[in-house]
């Protein structure tokens, strides 16, 4: 009896052979992206110390990743040997003249850093050494010594730090000075002056009745005044203005006379 497919067992089938072609879909993409099938060239190289290197660290190229560590280990003579590998894409770049540097982050990881040399040079064969640049640490190195000169400029005692503390220092003193009790004859003045107009206006009211809603108009803006001399007498950015104004005026009643 020949063997038949249901129709259930049709729609499994394809449901597996799509799921299938799917992940063989999403894995080359994956060993693309990943360059898992990319091709290599191997070099070492040799530092004194290799703080934060570690097998799988990346080889940057001008801030592209061109490679990758594969060991590191130390050497007979108590030196660092770090076996490494680029991408064969861009093997035909390392010539002679190339240095290797360790590129350290601000978060303790480090790097392997290539400075090309010469593309008139001969290419460096496979397995050889590159040799390592003295100049080592990267950009850690020129954060901490730009950190470095910003700690010197703010303590040098003529930096702009320095002025700016003086500064503030000195309006300070000011501003306490500014708000001492004083002797209070400025404003005793000014009262006295406004009770002494009250008692004319009181006078008028009852000498002429026509002017006695003119006089109250007048009064309100009497009790109005009295609140902003309240008020300039708790307020010390005014009180010098006030003082001004006092002083003019005391000038052109002397001249008045």
């Amino acid at each position: 009896m020949p063997f038949k497919f249901r129709h259930l067992q049709k729609i499994v089938g394809g449901f597996f052979i799509l799921s299938c072609l799917a992940f063989f879909v999403l894995t080359a993409v994956v060993a693309r992206g990943e360059k898992w099938f990319q091709k290599y060239v191997h070099y070492t190289t040799h530092f004194s110390a290799a703080e934060g290197l570690s097998s799988g660290a990346s080889v940057m190229l001008k801030g592209l990743q061109v490679g990758l560590i594969d060991h590191v280990t130390l050497d007979t003579d108590n030196r660092v040997k770090i076996e490494f590998r680029i991408f064969e894409e861009y093997a035909d770049r390392v010539r002679g003249g190339t240095e290797v540097s360790v590129l350290s982050s601000f978060f303790g990881s480090s790097q392997l850093e290539l400075s090309l040399g010469p593309q008139n040079n001969e290419l460096i064969a496979e397995k050889s050494e590159i040799p390592a640049s003295t100049q080592t640490g990267g950009k850690l190195d020129e954060l901490l010594e730009t950190f470095g000169n910003i700690a010197k400029r703010l303590e040098d005692p003529q930096g702009d730090l320095m002025q700016i503390l003086q500064n503030m220092k000195g309006i300070t003193e000011n501003v306490d000075k500014a708000m001492a009790p004083t002797d209070g004859s400025l404003y005793s003045e000014l009262l006295s002056s406004m009770n002494h107009l009250d008692k004319i206006l009181n006078g008028l009211e009852t000498s002429t009745p026509d002017m006695r809603d003119a006089i109250g108009e007048a009064r309100k803006g009497l009790w109005e005044a009295n609140k902003v001399i309240k008020a300039l007498q708790k307020n010390f950015l005014l009180r010098g203005n006030v003082e001004q104004l006092f002083e003019e005026d005391s000038v052109i009643r002397a001249e008045g006379r």
